[in-house]
């Protein structure tokens, strides 16, 4: 009886060991497999998982941040600011520079875009032509909203479409993804997590060039790493032209978001072209 016991435990003990085997072994190709599948990424796959991993987040309030505003080399302001996000409806963006006063505003929605200097009891006005006019860059509601997301735009293009990238891979980085149009050539830099780390874009018709870095990524709300950092830069072969630097300390997401009525009747309209010599 004893007999019988021993020889049935010694072939639970063989069946437990052949399936820790094939178990391992099955991992092992099934690692391989995965492997085959994920390297080399297309480019269509990487512009997928960029778009996927970028926030997804339809309400967004930066409650503090500093904006550094660069008019030229020479000419900058420092200040307090907030800002509320209304995914593809409005950007508002409230300039503090002392003890919590609102000084300036900035508003842009899908059809236009409001400046308000309450220190001068002025407003300005325009559609997103004066991007072009005064930068000659092709943005829009939805570029800007993207910028400010961390999320995949291409300069000049209404959509994005992955038809539009070409890419180039470090091997011991994520890819980059590259692209071109009649007005320009863009390059975006994805980190590991293919999240976008850095924009530079090249103005085919001068030396003009349009940079944006994101750095100092935090987990925020979904588990989400929004950047906290983020750098704009408008520069050509000789100097500065324009540059932004967002600092953000404390911002909370999809939480309701109440936006202050805008009553233009209290100021006077300006020119919005002197707005930034």
């Amino acid at each position: 009886m004893a007999g019988k016991e021993n020889k049935y435990l010694l072939n639970a003990q063989t069946f437990i060991i052949l399936t820790l085997v094939i178990s391992l072994l099955g991992c092992k190709s099934l690692q391989k497999i995965n492997t085959v599948f994920d390297e080399p990424y297309s480019t269509s796959l990487i512009v997928e998982k960029t778009q996927m991993a970028a926030p997804q987040f339809d309400l967004v309030n930066i409650k503090k941040m500093n904006i550094r505003l660069r008019l030229s080399d020479k000419n900058q302001y420092n200040s307090p600011a907030n800002c509320k996000i209304i995914a593809d409806s409005v950007i508002y963006i409230s300039v503090q520079p002392f003890f919590g006063i609102e000084m300036f505003v900035a508003r842009f929605t899908p059809e236009e875009i409001v400046f308000i200097d309450k220190t001068k009891s002025t407003y300005y006005q325009s559609d997103y032509i004066f991007f072009n006019q005064r930068f000659n860059l092709d943005l829009n509601y939805d570029v800007i909203q993207s910028l400010l997301m961390n999320k995949l735009f291409v300069i000049g293009e209404t959509q994005v479409k992955s038809t539009m990238f070409k890419k180039t891979k470090d091997k011991k980085a994520a890819p980059t993804l590259h692209y071109e149009n009649k007005k320009y050539t863009g390059k975006i830099l994805l980190n590991p997590e293919f999240r976008i780390s850095d924009v530079e874009i090249n103005f085919k018709t001068g030396a003009e060039q349009f940079k944006v870095g994101y750095a100092n990524f935090e987990t925020t709300g979904k588990l989400t790493n929004f950047p906290y950092s983020i750098k704009l830069n408008i520069t050509n072969s000789v100097s500065n032209i324009f540059g932004v630097d967002i600092n953000i300390s404390k911002m909370s997401v999809e939480e309701i978001i109440t936006l202050p009525a805008l009553n233009l009747h209290k100021y006077r309209q300006g020119n919005i072209s002197t707005l930034i010599k």
